[in-house]
């Protein structure tokens, strides 16, 4: 894996046009999954790379200084945008990911997309994150709290109708989910609450959890496992 170079560089700006953060942070995805660039790049550094190798072309940025903050701002709102993911149960065990970026654990989940409905999330990070596909509706029951106090988020319950030897977890893309593991309800007492969590709806959702792993809810359905 290899730092941008200005050919890549000019590729990507053909591709997304890179006209603001939204579409820099889209060329940033593109580039550590189809182009197998460095996972480690964060946002900040892959825009200081562009606007090395053509500042021509996102010369809305100003100068490089700008940066950083610009950066800063856009990922402060980032972090206020909906989330919305899936709890995999399977022969009573739950599926949890871990980040390429880091030590921390989750669900398969996102953020949600302007105008994209939360069922519709859900089922998009799932198969990206996994490879599973399922099937959910607006209805379909989830658990709703809010990311440390703050943005809202949505995570719907799935009961995979088969063994967890019948299930290979595929990521769709590579810069997001370094290993996975499937653990029992016991394992979330002995562990801290995933980052998402504050400690009030850690314990409210453990607790959900609980009472759904033996009764799974109505109107959840899995359309493929790989």
């Amino acid at each position: 894996m290899s730092l941008l170079d200005f050919y890549q560089a000019k590729q990507i700006y053909q591709k997304f046009k890179l006209y603001d953060m939204n579409s820099v942070q889209r060329a940033l995805w593109y580039y550590k999954d189809v182009m197998n660039g460095s996972p480690k790049v964060t946002l900040c550094k892959f825009l200081q790379l562009l606007y090395q190798l053509i500042p021509q072309y996102i010369s809305w940025v100003g100068s490089i200084d700008r940066i950083e903050p610009l950066t800063h701002r856009f990922m402060k709102y980032q972090n206020r945008l909906p989330r919305c993911g899936v709890v995999l149960f399977c022969e009573n065990k739950v599926l949890v990911l871990k980040s390429v970026y880091g030590r921390n654990l989750m669900f398969p989940m996102g953020k949600q997309y302007r105008n994209e409905p939360s069922h519709e999330c859900a089922m998009r990070e799932c198969r990206e994150e996994t490879g599973i596909h399922v099937s959910l509706h607006e209805k379909s029951e989830r658990f709703s709290f809010r990311v440390n106090g703050h943005a809202p988020c949505s995570l719907f319950i799935v009961h995979l109708q088969c063994t967890i030897d019948m299930i290979d977890i595929i990521p769709q893309t590579n810069y997001e989910v370094s290993t996975y593991r499937w653990v029992d309800m016991d394992w979330f007492d002995t562990n801290k609450p995933f980052r998402a969590f504050n400690k009030q709806s850690w314990g409210m959702f453990i607790h959900y959890l609980r009472h759904r792993i033996h009764d799974p809810p109505l109107l959840t359905y899995v359309t493929r496992v790989p």
